[in-house]
């Protein structure tokens, strides 16, 4: 897309763990320095998209330097992947036999590396047509081995299999704020949960969608505003199986601390809180993607902060918006205070 910042999928205009206590070495001191526990990560350039692996390593894009950072369990870095290769890495994430696929937005296509970090094959190009992208966004995996993957400026999911041969797509422009069911105005994020069910972020419309395996529009939940179940804007997801919970970033959305947040819902939809640091530590800063960490905590990248943050995911919170969030569909959201004419776009969000 002509004239569009394609450095990270955000909005133009805002400058995009496992123990507490944990100590750890000053990089070139030579002595120990206590970190901040809610920080799993920090001095990357602009982390992106976020993925761990069966093993705990965690993975993520740096926008801003080009490359895949990798860490252990505990947040030290154990290697760089893709440098050289990577223009605007956004998305990751972890396939079978732990191989990392990577989208990068400004090329358009999706590299795959193995385990030990070798550039395995690299599929698409920019363009309108079936398995091209105009900007190539967040990825998830399915059970049955898809790779689910955003093609941001043309409002669409395009599914791979293994070997990047494109299987279907769904997913269609709608209009801001308005909609209809299976269309997208500027999806930001993508989980899919163990039943193949998938779910995408539609940030524009403020809300989530879900649909089947196939593609199949199932139930839509959020709104635009700060109540419980409400949104600002949405991008990253991460689903928790074993608890039925859906996590998500939330941009934008104030709370008393000043603070952005990670929603939680139900697989089904129900609202059930938010989640944020504790009031005595950094609040979160244009958090962009979440992830479930190997001892259950929540990961969080920051975009324009250069770290990773560390959420409890125990400490479930409720607004204090609790029961005004509106009954209304989601195409057709409900303001907390009505404008005086129907707005548009802030501006694109570019990537």
């Amino acid at each position: 897309m002509k004239g569009v910042d394609r450095r990270g999928h955000r909005l133009h205009g805002i400058g995009w763990a496992l123990l507490a206590g944990l100590v750890v070495s000053c990089q070139g001191s030579g002595r120990g320095e206590e970190r901040d526990p809610s920080v799993f990560a920090e001095g990357l350039g602009d982390p992106a998209g976020i993925a761990v692996s069966a093993e705990g390593r965690v993975y993520v894009a740096d926008a801003k330097k080009g490359v895949v950072r990798v860490f252990d369990p505990l947040g030290r870095t154990l290697r760089n992947l893709g440098k050289g290769t990577l223009q605007n890495p956004l998305g990751v994430a972890i396939g079978h036999g732990g191989r990392i696929w990577v989208s990068d937005s400004i090329g358009d296509r999706i590299y795959v590396f193995d385990p030990g970090g070798r550039l395995v094959r690299a599929f698409g190009r920019s363009g309108e047509g079936p398995g091209m992208f105009s900007g190539a966004g967040p990825l998830a995996w399915s059970p049955t081995k898809s790779l689910y993957a955003i093609d941001i400026d043309h409002n669409r999911i395009q599914v791979f299999d293994t070997r990047g041969k494109l299987l279907r797509v769904f997913g269609k422009t709608g209009r801001f704020r308005d909609s209809a069911p299976g269309e997208f105005y500027w999806p930001g994020g993508i989980a899919v949960d163990a039943e193949g069910r998938v779910f995408v972020a539609d940030t524009h419309d403020f809300r989530i969608q879900r649909f089947s395996t196939e593609g199949k529009f199932e139930i839509q939940f959020g709104y635009q505003g700060e109540g419980l179940g409400g949104f600002d804007h949405v991008f990253g997801l991460a689903v928790d199986d074993a608890k039925n919970l859906l996590y998500c970033a939330d941009d934008r959305v104030k709370l008393a601390s000043g603070g952005r947040r990670v929603d939680v819902f139900t697989l089904d939809g129900k609202p059930l809180g938010s989640l944020a640091p504790e009031a005595d530590r950094p609040a979160l800063i244009h958090p962009f993607d979440v992830a479930i960490a190997a001892d259950g905590w929540i990961l969080v990248t920051e975009r324009g902060q250069g770290r990773v943050r560390r959420v409890d995911p125990t400490r479930l919170r409720v607004s204090a918006n609790d029961g005004k969030a509106p009954t209304s569909r989601a195409s057709s959201p409900r303001l907390e205070t009505a404008p005086t004419s129907r707005p548009q776009p802030e501006t694109r969000p570019a990537r």
